[in-house]
């Protein structure tokens, strides 16, 4: 599903290359490490598909130590040639060591997964104590979801689970 055509526009399921709009996405990526900053300064930072590498090389520039997990052959190649420490696997297959990273991000990937709560809870092994977990997807508790209903434009192929801010925060707690 992830592969060249993914990127490319060429399959029926599609997504942008951010290669291709890196200029516009380095104010979020930098607008979100300015967030995330604000709590852990420094130190080791994974991000779980983190494509081709784009936020990985910003976060390197300020500091971080950074790590890519990507299950996209097509991404991740990119990546560790552009020179970004990528693995190309899941996140279940990585065997970090425990208490391994001071940030983890996974932007617009928990509802890819296929096993949440063994996600979650490789997430808790491997986040550093006092670390900081950022997640971002869809809320399905929110106005746009509710407004929209079924023909809401999150519901697509690749997507395996949708989460709320209720569902979130049990699952965190």
């Amino acid at each position: 599903l992830y592969e060249a055509d993914y990127y490319q526009g060429k399959a029926e399921y599609t997504y942008i290359d951010e290669r291709e709009t890196e200029r516009f996405h380095k104010y979020v990526w930098d607008a979100r490490l300015r967030n995330i900053q604000k709590f852990i300064p420094t130190g080791t930072f994974l991000d779980v598909g983190s494509s081709f590498g784009g936020f990985l090389r910003a976060a390197q520039k300020k500091g971080y130590k950074v790590q890519g997990v990507e299950i996209s052959s097509y991404a991740s190649l990119f990546a560790k040639d552009s020179g970004i420490p990528t693995v190309n696997c899941s996140l279940l297959e990585t065997k970090f060591a425990p208490d391994s990273f001071d940030v983890i991000t996974l932007i617009e990937v928990i509802e890819h997964l296929e096993n949440p709560k063994l996600v979650f809870q490789e997430l808790t092994r491997i986040l550093k104590p006092g670390g900081l977990l950022l997640l971002q997807t869809a809320n399905f508790e929110g106005w746009q979801a509710k407004d929209a209903g079924p023909s809401y434009h999150y519901y697509m192929p690749g997507h395996l689970f949708y989460y709320s801010n209720s569902v979130l925060k049990k699952i965190l707690t």
